[in-house]
Formats: C-alpha cells, sequence, structure tokens
C-alpha cells in the first residue's frame, strides 16, 4: 500500500510492547477478581509446581515464550504470550524482554519476506506469484505435517 516495510514493522511492534506492558503491569489486578482470579491462580499454582520437578521445563522457559510469540498462529501474540509468562511465574521484566524479542523478531521476519515477495513481482509477476504459492505450500505442508504427527502420537498413548 505503499507504506515502507519499516514503518509497519514499527507500528505492529510498538503495538505489541504497548498490549505486553498493560498485561504485565495489570495482571496482579487480574488476580483480584473474585473468580477469575482464583482461576488464574490456579493454574499458576499448578504451572509452578510441574515446572519445579522440572528444572530443565524453567531454564527453557525464556526461549519457549520468545518462540510462542515468534510464530504467527491463533493465540500467541503478546496479549496470550504475557499472560502465560506470568502463568508460569516468571518476573514482569523477563515477561517483557521475552515479548518484545519475540514480536520484534516475528515483524521483521514477515516485514522483510513480504518486501521481497514484492519486489520480486514487480521485476517478474510470474516468479512472484510463483514464490507466494511455494510459501504457502511449505505452511500448509507444515501444519499438514504437524497435525499428522500430533495424531500418530495420541493413537501411541494407551
Amino acid at each position: 500500500m505503499g507504506y515502507p516495510w519499516w514503518l509497519i514493522t514499527l507500528v505492529i511492534f510498538l503495538i505489541d510492547v504497548a498490549v505486553s506492558l498493560f498485561v504485565v503491569w495489570n495482571f496482579d489486578l487480574a488476580l483480584k477478581i473474585p473468580l477469575i482470579g482464583r482461576l488464574l491462580e490456579g493454574g499458576m499454582t499448578a504451572a509452578r509446581n510441574y515446572t519445579e520437578t522440572q528444572p530443565w521445563l524453567r531454564r527453557l522457559s525464556t526461549v519457549g515464550l520468545i518462540l510462542f510469540v515468534f510464530f504467527p498462529f491463533q493465540g500467541t501474540g503478546a496479549m496470550n504470550g504475557s499472560i502465560l509468562g506470568r502463568l508460569l511465574g516468571m518476573n514482569e521484566a523477563r515477561v517483557f524482554a521475552c515479548v518484545c524479542t519475540g514480536s520484534l523478531a516475528s515483524c521483521l521476519v514477515i516485514a522483510l519476506g513480504a518486501d521481497v515477495i514484492l519486489d520480486i513481482y514487480q521485476e517478474d509477476p510470474v516468479l512472484g506469484i510463483g514464490l507466494l504459492v511455494l510459501v504457502a505450500v511449505v505452511v500448509v505442508a507444515g501444519v499438514v505435517g504437524w497435525r499428522m504427527r500430533k495424531g500418530r502420537l495420541r493413537g501411541r498413548r494407551p
């Protein structure tokens, strides 16, 4: 639409920063809501108990939260990443840093990828469309492969 890739990246990143700050700073207030607070406390207790029994999980939580925010799937992003980080018992600064890192990386990859595909399309429309179709096929193949793997794992459980 004529906007430079860096401007779109910056705007989306700043929106994610604002959302993450709002959730991180106000999460303790959500714990005081009668029904929701008890549910969140229960989730935090369960997560804390599980991560205490699995110390390797605690070490990987930072990278895991960054990747959770990085991948643009339904239900991931700044808001849910901030909530998940707080549920895992991470402190505010760590959650905010993870969300910002994952968001900036995701925004850059998507914006630069779209810019490259658009530049290629302007030079050679057939090649640009072919590249776009290739990206779509790779994404669909990844989703189908993931679901097949998940189905196989479900079939192994007793």
